[in-house]
């Protein structure tokens, strides 16, 4: 229950009457324990992500790098949020992510693109990455959001273009 009263008061500053409403909220109360639970699970989601996840602004700069992307790499994730992706890459993919971030930008995804990048070691490890652009109406609202996946080795198979969900799956 909300109330909001008013004491009205005599001359003398006694009370002599009060008015006001209440109002039940038990539908709003519900609603706020649903979101903080599914947020709960979300957040515990990208955390313990096996996958790397970051997010970019529109300059390219990172405003978010999930643990296993910070693990991948060797950084903690202050000293990644706010850098430029670019800084973490080899010269060459450098170059080539300057020329093609406004490319991806347009077109507004990308699939398995291959960065050679720099941890903090020094040691250089080829990734691929996709990534999307966000269009929500939320604080993200286009930023790039991108999964880079660690391989060494020989070029992992490609995977299928389109995914569909099997019988008996539902999206969320």
């Amino acid at each position: 229950m909300h109330g909001l009263g008013e004491l009205v008061l005599n001359d003398k500053g006694e009370p002599i009457k009060m008015f006001g409403t209440v109002q039940d909220i038990t539908e709003h109360k519900l609603a706020e324990d649903l979101l903080a639970k599914n947020e709960k699970r979300f957040r515990e989601l990208y955390q313990n992500s096996p996958l790397g996840y970051q997010s970019l602004d529109a300059e390219g700069c990172f405003i978010e790098s999930n643990p296993s992307l910070c693990w991948m790499l060797g950084y903690e994730r202050h000293e990644m949020v706010g850098m430029w992706f670019g800084d973490f890459l080899t010269h060459v993919s450098a170059k080539k992510f300057k020329l093609n971030f406004p490319r991806f930008k347009a077109k507004g995804a990308v699939h398995a693109v291959p960065f050679d990048m720099v941890t903090k070691d020094g040691r250089i490890i080829s990734v691929e990455i996709d990534g999307r652009i966000s269009t929500s109406k939320s604080w993200w609202k286009n930023a790039l959001h991108s999964w880079p996946r660690h391989w060494s080795g020989p070029k992992p198979p490609a995977r299928p273009r389109a995914l569909s969900w099997p019988t008996g799956c539902r999206a969320l």
